[in-house]
């Protein structure tokens, strides 16, 4: 994943995506990259601590039939608000 260095400890939403399927594992976070960062080793490693659909799918397709989207905001009160929006 690419980023800005002024990026790195910002809070926003973010989408695991499989190219496959279409479907989406929708989080936030107060720190995008490292999030995506820790998801990628836990998916990587089969982590308990990980979603199991997740993980499965992620070894049925490969870790190459995943894109990594985002979209940061200004502050963290407003990303929980966002994400409690979207359900």
């Amino acid at each position: 994943m690419e980023y800005d260095k002024n990026d790195r400890k910002k809070c926003g939403i973010y989408a695991i995506c499989n190219l496959t399927t279409g479907k989406l594992y929708i989080g936030k976070s107060k720190n995008i990259y490292d999030r995506i960062k820790a998801h990628t080793t836990l998916l990587n490693i089969k982590s308990k601590d990980e979603n199991r659909y997740l993980i499965n799918a992620w070894h049925k397709y490969g870790r190459n039939d995943w894109k990594f989207k985002y979209d940061f905001l200004n502050n963290t009160l407003f990303c929980i608000s966002a994400l409690s929006y979207y359900y």
